[in-house]
């Protein structure tokens, strides 16, 4: 597990396409991470990004992480990187605007 400031679980519906462990349409608990903090995503963005996700890819194993494309409260979108800990647990551990590289993800 990630070693961190630990914040109060919030508890988010999924509601994405791509049905895996991770997104469900079953409320779930998700903590975020201080280092998802680092560019000043505040966390009831990062909540509402994962809750309209447009895009979810695999983002790699040992861990299990996700990578997130989703817009904040202004409809801006950011990416996120959700870490699975060994225990289930989902973890956000990379919050900020959306880089132009991951436009591929949310073109049609």
């Amino acid at each position: 597990m990630v070693s961190g400031e630990h914040v109060e679980p919030k508890r988010v519906a999924r509601r994405a396409a791509d049905a895996t462990r991770l997104f469900s349409y079953y409320a779930i608990l998700a903590d975020i991470h201080s280092s998802a903090r680092r560019h000043g995503v505040a966390d009831e963005d990062i909540v509402h990004a994962i809750d309209n996700a447009l895009a979810i890819e695999d983002a790699g194993q040992d861990p299990e992480r996700w990578l997130v494309i989703g817009p904040d409260h202004a409809a801006n979108l950011l990416e996120l990187v959700v870490l699975i800990t060994r225990q289930g647990r989902q973890l956000v551990i990379h919050a900020m605007a959306m880089r132009p590289h991951y436009e591929r993800l949310i073109r049609p």
